[in-house]
C-alpha cells in the first residue's frame, strides 16, 4: 500500500496520506495547514489506533481507514470537520471524543461562518415546520420501488413507525443493516473476496445515518434550530429508517439473485452502481457540489427529490453497467404498469376521475371530489412541463386549450418547487400564488398564506379534508 510504503521511507503521516490519495487518483483538495502541536507520543498513539482498528474486509482496500486518516489530519490541522467525518472518528476513539470535537468546533468557528449558518437555519425554519410529524415517505419518495419490491417496502413500515416514536429504534435498524454477516463473493482485479453484506452496504455509502440531522443528502441544510421544533426530528428518523430499510433490503435481494446466475458480474463497480440507482429510485437524486447546488437547497423545497425520478429513469440508458440498467428497466416498467393499471381501474369503475391530457395540471392524477391524488411523484410535474414546453400550450381547469409561452412554462416549473421561504416573496411580487389566488396586503391573504406556509403538510391535509366534508 502506498501509505505504508511512504511511512517506511520516513515520510510524515500527513505526507503518507497525501501520497496514498494521489496513488488512488484522489488528491487532497488543499495542502495541510500547520495545525496544532501534538506531543509525539500522543500523535503516535492516535494514528496507531487508526491503523490497528478493525474496519473489516471491504470492497476496496482500507476505504474506511483512508477516510479516518483524512478526518484525523483535518482535525489536527484545524480544518472544519463534517458530521460524517466526526462519526468516523467516533468509531475509533469513542463518543466522548466526538462530543469534544463538536464542542471545540462550535467554540473555534469563525464569527462570519457562525452568522451565515444561523442565517441559513432561520431561513429554513418554515420548511422544517411543514415537514414536522410527516411519515409520507412510503407513498412519496419511495413509491417508485414499491411495485418491484413489495415485500421490502411493506417490511419497512413497522421500523419506520417505531423510529418515529423513539430514536433507539432508528439506531437499531441502522446498525442491523450494517452488521449483516451474510457474505458475498466479490470479483476484484486480482481474484475474489468474501465480503459481508453489512460491509458492502457501508462501503457503497447507500444508507443515511440517523445520527445526522437531516434525512437527505447533506444534513446541515435542514438547520440545527429546526431539530428543536416538536415533530421535526421524529419525521427525520422515520424518513431515514424507511429509506434505509427499503434500499438496503432491496439491494441484497437484487444482488443475491444476480450472483446465482452471473457471479462474474458481482464487482465493486456493479455494487456501487446499483447502490447509486437505488438511492435515486428511492427519492434522493444527485447534484454536483458547488454554489449553484447550495442556492438550490435554500430556494427549492427538495432539489434532490426533484431530480431523482428523472435520474432513476435515465439509468435505463446506462450502457456501461448493463445489469444495473436491466434492473432499472424492470423497476420502471413495473412502476409505470402498476400506476397505469391503478388509474384505469379508478377511472372505469367510477371511483375517481382521471385526467389523461399531459397539458393539464391534473395529468395522471386521480380526482375524488376536491381531493387530487398524484401517484407519480415529481415525474408527473416534469412530464407535464415537458409537454407544455414542446407544444406551447396548456389545458385550463375549464377544459380549454390555450397558448402558453415556453419561458412561462419553465418559470412555473421552478415555481412549483419553491420552498415556503422563497415562494411567499415570489408570489407577493407576482400578485398571485401558484394556485392562482390573489396575494395582496389584506387579512384574507394573511390568514390563507400563514396556514399554507407554516402548518405541517400532514396537518394541512387533515385541515383541507375537514373543510371539504
Amino acid at each position: 500500500e502506498a501509505f505504508q510504503k511512504a511511512l517506511a521511507e520516513g515520510r510524515s503521516y500527513g505526507e503518507a496520506q497525501a501520497l496514498s490519495r494521489a496513488a488512488e487518483a484522489q488528491p487532497l483538495t488543499k495542502a495541510l495547514a500547520p495545525g496544532i502541536e501534538w506531543a509525539d507520543e500522543e500523535f503516535t498513539a492516535m494514528t496507531r489506533a487508526i491503523e490497528e482498528f478493525d474496519f473489516g474486509r471491504g470492497l476496496r482496500p482500507d476505504f474506511t481507514r483512508q477516510r479516518a486518516r483524512g478526518s484525523f489530519l483535518k482535525l489536527v490541522s484545524h480544518e472544519p470537520l463534517q458530521e460524517n467525518e466526526i462519526l468516523t472518528l467516533e468509531r475509533i476513539y469513542g463518543k466522548d471524543f466526538s462530543d469534544a470535537i463538536r464542542k471545540m468546533s462550535v467554540k473555534e468557528e469563525v464569527t462570519g461562518h457562525r452568522v451565515w449558518r444561523l442565517a441559513q437555519d432561520i431561513w429554513l425554519l418554515p420548511k422544517a415546520l411543514r415537514s414536522a410529524y410527516d411519515v409520507s415517505n412510503p407513498l412519496r419518495q419511495s413509491i417508485m420501488l414499491a411495485p418491484s419490491h413489495p415485500k421490502e417496502w411493506l417490511s419497512g413500515l413497522k421500523p419506520m413507525f417505531q423510529a418515529f416514536a423513539k430514536e433507539k429504534y432508528a439506531q437499531a435498524a441502522y446498525r442491523g443493516l450494517l452488521s449483516d454477516p451474510e457474505e458475498l463473493r466479490v470479483v476484484l482485479e486480482k481474484g475474489t473476496r468474501s465480503v459481508s453484506f453489512g460491509k458492502i452496504i457501508e462501503d457503497t455509502e447507500m444508507l443515511l445515518d440517523p445520527r445526522l440531522t437531516m434525512a437527505a443528502a447533506d444534513p446541515k441544510y435542514i438547520g440545527r434550530l429546526a431539530e428543536r421544533i416538536p415533530g421535526v426530528r421524529m419525521s427525520n428518523r422515520a424518513f431515514v429508517t424507511f429509506t434505509n430499510e427499503v434500499r438496503g433490503k432491496s439491494f441484497k435481494i437484487i444482488v443475491k439473485a444476480l450472483a446465482k446466475g452471473h457471479p462474474e458480474a458481482i464487482t465493486p463497480e456493479y455494487l456501487q452502481g446499483l447502490a447509486n440507482y437505488l438511492q435515486r429510485a428511492g427519492g434522493i437524486g444527485t447534484l454536483p457540489r458547488g454554489a449553484a447546488t447550495t442556492v438550490l437547497r435554500l430556494v427549492e423545497w427538495s432539489p434532490f427529490y426533484r431530480v431523482s425520478s428523472a435520474q432513476a429513469f435515465a439509468t435505463v440508458l446506462n450502457v456501461k453497467q448493463p445489469y444495473v440498467a436491466k434492473q432499472a428497466a424492470r423497476d420502471m416498467a413495473l412502476f409505470l404498469g402498476t400506476g397505469t393499471a391503478l388509474l384505469a381501474a379508478a377511472k372505469y369503475t367510477g371511483v375517481a376521475d382521471v385526467e389523461v391530457n399531459p397539458l393539464s395540471t391534473d395529468f395522471g392524477k386521480m380526482k375524488i371530489g376536491n381531493t387530487h391524488i398524484n401517484i407519480w411523484g415529481t415525474g408527473q410535474v416534469t412530464a407535464r412541463a415537458m409537454a407544455r414546453a414542446i407544444t406551447g400550450a396548456m389545458k385550463t381547469e375549464g377544459g380549454d386549450i390555450v397558448g402558453l409561452k415556453r419561458q412561462e412554462t419553465i418559470g412555473r416549473y421552478f415555481q412549483s418547487g419553491f420552498g415556503p421561504e422563497i415562494s411567499i416573496l415570489y408570489d407577493a411580487w407576482r400578485g398571485q400564488n401558484y394556485a392562482g389566488y390573489e396575494v395582496a396586503p389584506n387579512m384574507a391573504t394573511f390568514k390563507r398564506e400563514i396556514l399554507e406556509r407554516t402548518l405541517p403538510l400532514s396537518m394541512l391535509d387533515v385541515y383541507d379534508a375537514m373543510k371539504e366534508y
